[in-house]
């Protein structure tokens, strides 16, 4: 792991090998951080340059208490690029690293070779067909005051999660801890910052991101969630637009997908790179 400081924060950097094409691997948001990647990475690794980052927030990456804006965060990754001499990349994101993916190519295009979507960037949050029911203003309140899940250890927490959290059983020991004030831990990201997150999520239009799009778009909406059709009628709309795209539906898929069908993300990528260099060479 490598530390960088960039935009005025620490980015925790993990780079799994050195050849290629570079990779960049975005996570999903909240308890979650770059180590979900591992099984996509191990994939890739044999033939690219496959780097995963932490968003500012997460993991061993630095908590501003500000900057949680979306375009921020893009500006992280791409400084981070910067700093390790990386001109351009293909970008893999899940949920916020979707997001936050997607809105990078659109304000940066020149530092991206293709984005695949993981159940992310598709729909927006709020709003008539968004993902999330209520106001942002009713997001944002809840979020800040909702109660910290306590444990005396680590291995409590391990246990809980075992016993509860079946899909979460594999990564358990992963899932970063923070000290609470009475001296108990908790998994669950600090509200503050988890607020700011949601409040930009809130705050941005993914669909008119998609106009500002020059690069190839690998789209892999879950099967299992809801909303599909939804995803699945704006990947249509704006596939008329991008210079390549495809979709790609895993069997029995859900939002965080990567947990247990890395593997097979990492193959549907390597097929769509290999695609793109019959069609869109660059």
């Amino acid at each position: 792991m490598n530390i960088l400081n960039v935009n005025q924060t620490e980015i925790a950097v993990f780079e799994y090998s050195h050849k290629g094409e570079t990779v960049v691997l975005l996570h999903p948001g909240g308890i979650f951080a770059s180590y979900v990647w591992k099984d996509t990475a191990e994939l890739l690794k044999e033939n690219y340059h496959v780097i995963a980052m932490d968003l500012r927030g997460h993991g061993a990456s630095g908590k501003p208490d500000t900057g949680y804006e979306l375009e921020n965060l893009a500006k992280d990754i791409v400084e981070a690029m910067k700093e390790m001499g990386i001109p351009k990349a293909h970008f893999i994101g899940n949920s916020l690293g979707a997001e936050t993916a997607l809105v990078l190519a659109a304000k940066f295009p020149a530092f991206v070779r293709s984005l695949t979507l993981v159940d992310g960037g598709m729909l927006n949050l709020i709003g008539p067909n968004g993902e999330r029911e209520g106001t942002k203003e009713e997001l944002v309140k809840e979020r800040l005051e909702r109660p910290y899940p306590e444990f005396i250890s680590k291995e409590d927490f391990v246990y809980f999660a075992k016993e509860r959290w079946q899909e979460f059983a594999k990564i358990a020991h992963q899932i970063p801890l923070h000290n609470l004030p009475n001296g108990t831990v908790t998994f669950q990201q600090d509200n503050e910052i988890a607020a700011q997150l949601l409040a930009a999520g809130c705050d941005i239009d993914i669909p008119s991101q998609y106009e500002n799009l020059t690069c190839p778009v690998l789209f892999m909406p879950a099967e299992k969630e809801e909303k599909l059709e939804l995803k699945l009628k704006l990947i249509e709309e704006k596939s008329s637009c991008l210079p390549y795209s495809k979709t790609v539906i895993l069997p029995e898929s859900t939002h965080l997908m990567m947990l247990n069908q890395g593997r097979e993300i990492g193959e549907a990528a390597r097929k769509f790179y290999q695609e793109l260099k019959e069609k869109c060479p660059q």
